[in-house]
């Protein structure tokens, strides 16, 4: 059937479904993931969570580290560790203590920062995610590919939580808690 476990020393485990015309269901501690044609999910304790996989029967891609959340919905809304989107991003920790790096990598027309349903440890970007989502005041500046600026994007509160509309030309977003 072209699929693979494998549970490292580690603690991290990994499936992959190397078949190219049926899904896998793999259930893990409860939780149904089904794993589309070449599709993968890999979880090592509650620090780190990946998986190209199926939800209501689309699939989407992401990541979950301390270091970066990565969240593609493929043209789907989609929302995790408080980042959602329906095009591809990758959000990090600033160098500055109170912000966030978002590179849009394709298809996104907005933007959601929203308190996570979990965060762990203060140095983890899903901790500061929690600390944007939550802050009274954002501002955002956008960049282009090299680097140049494009200026201030508006950001605005709503119920879903902060909402920043793609800047066309721009790949990066530096959000920083006013």
């Amino acid at each position: 059937m072209s699929r693979l476990f494998i549970r490292y020393p580690n603690s991290l485990e990994l499936w992959i479904n190397g078949n190219d015309r049926e899904s896998w269901e793999v259930i893990r501690e409860g939780e149904v993931h089904a794993l589309p044609p070449y599709g993968w999910l890999a979880i090592q304790s509650d620090e780190f969570y990946e998986c190209s996989e199926l939800r209501d029967g689309r699939r989407y891609d992401r990541v979950s580290s301390p270091d970066y959340v990565f969240v593609d919905g493929r043209g789907v809304f989609r929302s995790f560790d408080g980042i959602g989107t329906s095009g591809s991003v990758a959000v990090r920790r600033t160098k500055e203590e109170n912000g966030l790096s978002v590179i849009a990598i394709e298809g996104v027309e907005e933007i959601i920062i929203a308190p996570p349903s979990r965060t762990l440890g203060p140095d983890d970007v899903r901790a500061q995610i929690a600390r944007v989502a939550e802050a009274g005041r954002l501002s955002a500046r956008a960049f282009d590919p090299g680097g140049e600026g494009l200026g201030i994007v508006p950001v605005s509160k709503t119920r879903a939580g902060w909402n920043l509309r793609a800047k066309e030309g721009a790949l990066r977003y530096e959000i920083r808690v006013d």
